[in-house]
């Protein structure tokens, strides 16, 4: 049953609504896109740098602007991912396997931290030295 017809509404209105649902849905989609790839963008570049040791970098890679960002690296980011946009789009099927090889050892790469803590919350639920004054899970298993 559609909410067109639960509304009683004619088939006109129905398209209609339809039509402004979908439209409502992909605003709020892009939104939370746009919004997404700008932190996918920055929080990672930001954490490696401001994360390691300085010593690991060029000082001018480690500058922060007025605004507390590595405007430098995000500019040396920014031409790299202009690279290899280029390369996907005019350099034939090789760069474009490559690129995909690059997406799917990213994918792998982002996933391997919730592994990790997937696999660290049982023995971090049977420590009981530690003060949890919030506590969602009871328990692990039935005793």
């Amino acid at each position: 049953m559609t909410l067109g017809n639960a509304l009683h509404l004619s088939p006109e209105a129905s398209l209609s609504l339809g039509v402004w649902f979908a439209r409502i849905t992909g605003l709020s989609m892009f939104l939370a896109y746009t919004g997404a790839f700008f932190t996918l963008c920055y929080s990672p570049l930001k954490a490696i740098i401001q994360g390691t040791p300085k010593a690991l970098w060029p000082e001018p890679m480690t500058r922060l602007n007025a605004m507390g960002m590595p405007s430098i690296a995000m500019w040396m980011q920014c031409g790299l991912v202009t690279v290899f946009i280029l390369l996907v789009s005019f350099g034939g099927g090789t760069a474009s396997a490559f690129f995909n090889k690059l997406t799917l050892m990213a994918n792998v790469s982002m996933t391997l931290p919730y592994l990790f803590l997937a696999l660290a919350f049982p023995f971090f639920k049977a420590r009981q030295d530690l003060d949890r004054p919030f506590v969602i899970f009871k328990r692990i298993c039935r005793q």
